[in-house]
């Protein structure tokens, strides 16, 4: 079954779909080949960081205050893990 009948019809039509060669970014094609092995989706979902209203992060300070006003449970920042 291909990616393409797995995910929701809105998901396909409003995402822009990228692929990662992992010559150039080992990182982030890591991250996805272990979504993968969890979930059986290879793909992850890169957005901004943002509170309604509020403008996009812009530093690590600004990204875990708006993390701990969140319900987000873990924040990843460079190589750091954060959990509430």
């Amino acid at each position: 079954m291909s990616l393409h009948t797995r995910l929701p019809p809105p998901i396909m039509q409003l995402l822009p779909i990228f692929t990662l060669c992992n010559i150039f970014v080992p990182i982030p094609n890591q991250i996805i080949k272990n979504f993968e092995s969890l979930t059986g989706f290879p793909i992850v979902l890169n957005t901004s960081f943002n509170i309604a209203g509020e403008p996009v992060v812009l530093s690590p300070d600004d990204a875990l205050t708006k993390f701990y006003n969140s319900g987000l449970e873990y924040l990843i920042i460079g190589s750091f893990l954060v959990k509430k």
